[in-house]
């Protein structure tokens, strides 16, 4: 939120739980009230009153991985989505083209249902092809233990992966569109 704040954006910032919409308005206090609107939203049961906006960009980082209908939330997110939509998740590193539904804590962190999934890459990233045109993964990973580089070796821990999908075609190097089987560090 604090990048694209930095950037003189509007944003909209949303979470299911009230209690964590408090603590973000209360961290980013300094901000122009006129730049940044918090508003409570389910994205396993989303009310279309909510969100009647068309964005630029949506970052959904960390949050698919706790919705139980990882599906819905991604069609409601590509329907108010004009260009570019990033995303970071949690992924299963077996079953690779199903959800794999979980349960979750009871904690403020974790689903607001209990009840979240380990996508396999190949079911977000097919997913994501319903709803855009254009659909990449970086060549990169974050350097960081929970992003694999090498997708052929089963990891030890929790894995992630990163998708970007676009209503037009970018032009980027580092960008491919299709789900690599090993990736760089960076």
């Amino acid at each position: 939120t604090g990048f694209f704040l930095d950037r003189g954006c509007r944003v909209v910032s949303t979470d299911a739980r009230h209690e964590n919409l408090g603590i973000l308005k209360s961290r980013l206090a300094n901000w122009i009230p006129t730049l940044l609107d918090v508003r409570c939203l389910d994205l396993d049961y989303p009310n279309p009153n909510i969100i009647p906006e068309i964005f630029d960009i949506i970052y959904c980082y960390g949050i698919l991985y706790h919705l139980s209908k990882p599906a819905e939330a991604i069609k409601y997110m590509a329907e108010h989505c004009g260009k570019l939509l990033l995303m970071e998740t949690c992924v299963s590193f077996e079953n690779e083209n199903e959800i794999n539904l979980c349960r979750e804590e009871n904690v403020q962190t974790c689903g607001f249902h209990q009840i979240g999934c380990r996508p396999g890459r190949k079911w977000v990233f097919n997913c994501l092809k319903k709803h855009f045109e254009y659909v990449y993964m970086p060549v990169t990973q974050p350097n960081y233990p929970e992003f694999p580089i090498n997708w052929l070796v089963p990891p030890s821990r929790a894995c992630r992966a990163i998708f970007i999908a676009s209503k037009q075609k970018l032009e980027n190097n580092l960008f491919i569109e299709t789900i690599p089987e090993t990736q760089l560090s960076c």
